[in-house]
Parts: structure tokens; C-alpha cells; sequence
């Protein structure tokens, strides 16, 4: 199964902003009240960020757009991080309601590219009902 391209980059793209404005993952870790291996997971790969994590790079001066969509990427640049925070929220809403296990990042990250290309084709329709939710979830990109 091929990595979308939040999955591909996204970990090396905090760690190269990271890079570019001088700071360690401690500082960071500080600064956006997590933990340092917190910060290390993200840049791992092995742990998805929190919305409010990506907001507070933003107050940081990392260029969030670039992290998480990748350099040169026009597909989502008109996205306003208040509407991603509603696409963060409603992957989290799933998350929640599965009872036995957590989701993957990989099956995160479809959807939330998912909830993306729906957003670009139609912004005043995102999904709300649990139909969509488990379509969501099972569906993947299309």
C-alpha cells in the first residue's frame, strides 16, 4: 500500500523546519508543552501530531501549510488551519467511538486526506453522520 504524502514527509518536514529555526527538540518539546520524546515520535514517524501541537509551530514561526502538505504542494494550500483543525477533530471523533483499538497513523492519515479532497470538491459538505465516519475509516483515498 503506497504512504500518502503527509505520511512520507511530514516527520522529516518538522524535523528540516526544526532545523531551519535553530531549535532542539527539547526547546520545541518546551515550548508546545510536550514531552521531548513526544517531539522525537513526531519526527519518527511513529506517532501522529495533534492539531494543537501544529498550532503551536504555527506561534512558533514553523511554516505548518509546508509540513503538512509538502513542498510545492497546491492541492491544499487554500485550506485554512481552522478547517483542518475540524478535519483533525472528526478523525479523533472516530478514533474515539472504536472500542477495542486505536486507530493507525496510516488509517489517520488516509482519512484525514480523505476529509481533505472532500473539503477542495465541496467545502460546505464535510461529513458528519456516522455513516460517512465508517466510510471514512474503511474507505481510505480515493
Amino acid at each position: 500500500m503506497s504512504k500518502t504524502r503527509i505520511e512520507e514527509g511530514f516527520p522529516e518536514r518538522l524535523r528540516s523546519e526544526r532545523s531551519r529555526l535553530e531549535l532542539s527538540q527539547e526547546t520545541v518539546a518546551k515550548l508546545c508543552n510536550v514531552s521531548q520524546q513526544t517531539v522525537h515520535k513526531y519526527e519518527a514517524g511513529t506517532t501522529t501530531p495533534t492539531i494543537s501541537f501544529i498550532y503551536s509551530l504555527e506561534e512558533l514561526g514553523f511554516n505548518t501549510r509546508y509540513m503538512i502538505f509538502g513542498e510545492g504542494s497546491k492541492d491544499f494550500s487554500h485550506v485554512p488551519l481552522e478547517v483542518v483543525e475540524v478535519l483533525f477533530k472528526i478523525v479523533d471523533e472516530i478514533e474515539a467511538e472504536q472500542v477495542t483499538t486505536k486507530l493507525s497513523s496510516s488509517t489517520k492519515h488516509k482519512m484525514l486526506l480523505t476529509l481533505l479532497k472532500r473539503f477542495k470538491k465541496d467545502p460546505e459538505n464535510l461529513p458528519v453522520t456516522k455513516v460517512d465516519m465508517l466510510e471514512l475509516m474503511w474507505g481510505g483515498v480515493n
